[in-house]
């Protein structure tokens, strides 16, 4: 029995229960809206790191989501000196990791992570912002404003 079915069920169960006993029309009962699991963004993940790998890269991982349904996980670039903010992954990655190996010494960017049910629809985004330094550091600050270093 599907959602839609079961929560009309109930609605004709609770309205023939009210006239049976002693609920008028000026108390109207209302139901919440049920929102079936794949027509629900998934959860946002969580716990945004990046490092700097020895090519010179940018290593992203995160906490996994726990939403049913997961396909996979978007991961976005946005170059601070520019406005475009371009897609990194083609399609959604299963692993809850990615390395950008295509990044400017010197340049600050900023990460975005969705997680994508298998209805196409994505979580609130989680960013870290990332300083590539000319030289062999690398800072970091995460959405919560935590200074990383590596």
């Amino acid at each position: 029995m599907t959602v839609r079915k079961h929560v009309m069920i109930s609605a004709v169960l609770l309205c023939v229960s009210g006239l049976l006993f002693g609920c008028s029309n000026d108390d109207p009962i209302t139901l919440a809206p049920v929102v079936p699991v794949d027509e629900a963004p998934p959860i946002a993940v969580s716990g945004l790191n990046a490092m700097l790998t020895t090519g010179g890269g940018v290593a992203l991982s995160w906490d996994a989501s726990s939403s049913p349904n997961l396909r996979g996980y978007l991961v976005y670039r946005h170059k601070v000196s520019e406005q475009a903010i371009g897609l990194l992954t083609a399609s959604p990655v299963m692993a809850a990791r990615y390395v950008d190996s295509s990044v400017d010494q010197g340049q600050t960017y900023e990460y975005m992570v969705t997680a994508v049910n298998v209805k196409g629809l994505e979580s609130a985004e989680a960013t870290i912002t990332v300083t590539v330094p000319v030289d062999t550091d690398v800072s970091t600050k995460n959405d919560r404003g935590t200074g990383l270093e590596n």
